[in-house]
């Protein structure tokens, strides 16, 4: 049993309910890993979806047969293990521990059946899997196959920001790649110290943090929420590793990376002649 106050930490059961939260708290049970530990194995039977409290949780594929490669890396608070909920509950990556771990573990079976009684929990905890079909329809992965899209899913994570809340900084390291499932974000640049400036708004399916697939990996504009929103999350060292044993899926995301930033610094030409028109015709009216 876990704490509730702790469960409400976790962003996927934060909208949930004391009630709610007190029965998810029943069904829960913390483990203990150590570094270099096998918490599950690509194909076998997804008995528990983890949550993880402490340390770090590599999720790992086979790429071929002498060669594993990270596809996920998951941290406090990161959810893994989603086959254990989903049909046909067979684990899609392998779960290692990078160091000691702790983490929740929830049974698939009872998490279901609690599901069965509670509706709202079933509702909050499904907008949280990130589907193979979801992913295809985003401008970035639009031109992958299935398969290709199965294989990139795995880098994925959802995250949801409230209005208002910064994602990240201009100049930030560039850490991770994001894609808008719901919501809008602006981007937001200062071209003239403490002025800032939207030189665009981002909704669904739109692509943002391009930077952390390309080098030298920085953030080229503040990204802020509108509005509540649902985005799609990869890190950029597990998409990059994912790119590095499959040329094809490289080819296609760093394509539509090219034509996306293309467009992008279009809009954002447009928008800085716009605010330089603005601005001469506001000086002009004061001079006048």
């Amino acid at each position: 049993m876990i704490d509730v106050q702790r469960l409400e930490e976790i962003e996927v059961f934060r909208d949930l309910t004391t009630d709610e939260l007190e029965a998810m708290s029943q069904i829960c049970e913390v483990k203990t890993y150590e570094a270099g530990s096998i918490i599950f194995k690509e194909g076998d039977e997804g008995k528990e979806i983890y949550v993880v409290d402490e340390g770090i949780v590599n999720c790992i594929i086979q790429a071929t047969s002498d060669q594993p490669i990270v596809v996920g890396t998951r941290t406090r608070n990161s959810l893994f293990g989603w086959a254990a909920i989903v049909s046909p509950y067979r684990y899609t990556s392998t779960a290692k521990t990078l160091e000691k771990v702790r983490a929740f573990a929830i049974k698939g079976d009872k998490l279901r059946k609690l599901c069965d009684t509670y509706s709202h929990i079933c509702d909050v905890v499904m907008q949280y899997i990130v589907t193979i079909e979801r992913l295809r329809e985003t401008e970035l992965f639009n031109s992958l196959t299935i398969d290709e899209v199965a294989l990139v899913s795995l880098a994925c994570e959802t995250r949801v920001y409230r209005k208002g809340d910064t994602i990240f900084r201009e100049n930030d390291e560039s850490t991770e790649i994001f894609m808008v499932d719901e919501g809008r974000v602006q981007a937001i640049i200062e071209p003239i110290p403490n002025r800032p400036m939207v030189i665009g708004t981002i909704t669904k399916n739109q692509l943002f943090g391009w930077s952390a697939m390309i080098s030298p990996h920085r953030y080229t504009a503040t990204v802020k929420a509108a509005e509540k929103t649902r985005v799609f999350v990869a890190r950029g060292n597990d998409l990059r590793g994912i790119c590095s044993v499959n040329p094809r899926i490289c080819s296609k995301v760093m394509e539509r990376i090219a034509c996306i930033v293309s467009d992008r610094l279009v809009q954002t030409r447009q928008a800085l002649v716009q605010a330089f028109y603005e601005s001469q015709a506001a000086s002009d009216c004061n001079q006048a």
